[in-house]
């Protein structure tokens, strides 16, 4: 999954995740690896490893946050499932940190923040 915020926002500081259910069953993504970048050309891993997620069955409510080491500028922040049960379903979402937030809220980037939280 590759999430587009349109622009290089200035300090993006993680993903928040939650697991994404059908009528049928759950699809939990269990460990991710996430790069970031400014253009669709150079992509920088956000973690040496992957991340657990440690999201389960009865997480659909529960959002898990993926903090990085200090906020990235970026454009694109793309999750790879790398592990999984029942098959790879995820509903994701950047976290804005410092002046990218109070940019986004003074411009009236509520909408493009709601519509980047929602993405799936």
């Amino acid at each position: 999954m590759t999430i587009d915020a349109g622009e290089v926002i200035s300090s993006i500081g993680g993903v928040v995740l939650t697991i994404r259910k059908d009528k049928w069953y759950y699809h939990i993504v269990t460990s991710v690896q996430v790069d970031h970048a400014t253009d669709e050309g150079k992509w920088t891993k956000a973690f040496a490893a992957p991340i657990a997620t440690n999201l389960t069955i009865h997480d659909s409510e529960t959002l898990v946050r993926l903090h990085f080491d200090k906020p990235i500028p970026a454009r694109y922040v793309r999750i790879h499932a790398v592990s999984w049960k029942n098959a790879i379903g995820l509903r994701a979402g950047l976290i804005l940190s410092g002046p990218a937030l109070d940019d986004h809220l003074l411009s009236g980037g509520v909408d493009q923040l709601r519509n980047i939280n929602d993405a799936d």
